[in-house]
């Protein structure tokens, strides 16, 4: 089906969804969302269709809690997982200040 068929918009009405397409040509508009949706079929689905949503959303929350904030190294983040970032934040933030003043 493609994205601006008439079978694809009447889908997306029928849903109560909106439509998010810029002008022709523009191909980098949804490259974020293309790029999420591919990772995270491919790390969290490893090529299996779930049988329902439920299914979808626990294989979604495994994968999530279970690697992506447990395991995988952020770049971003100084090459830490996520939760050891966020813990490592809050302490420092709660850590008296060493500074110096001198008058």
């Amino acid at each position: 089906m493609q994205y601006a068929s008439g079978a694809r918009r009447a889908l997306l009405a029928e849903s109560g969804a909106a439509a998010s397409m810029s002008r022709k040509g523009n191909c980098d508009d949804n490259a974020r969302m293309e790029s999420f949706w591919a990772t995270l079929k491919a790390g969290c689905f490893h090529g299996i269709r779930p049988a329902t949503r439920q299914a979808a959303k626990r294989l979604i929350f495994d994968d999530d809690e279970g690697f992506y904030h447990r395991t995988r190294l952020h770049g971003s983040l100084g090459y830490q997982f996520s939760l050891a970032f966020e813990a490592n934040f809050r302490y420092s933030k709660n850590q008296p200040s060493t500074k110096t003043t001198t008058a």
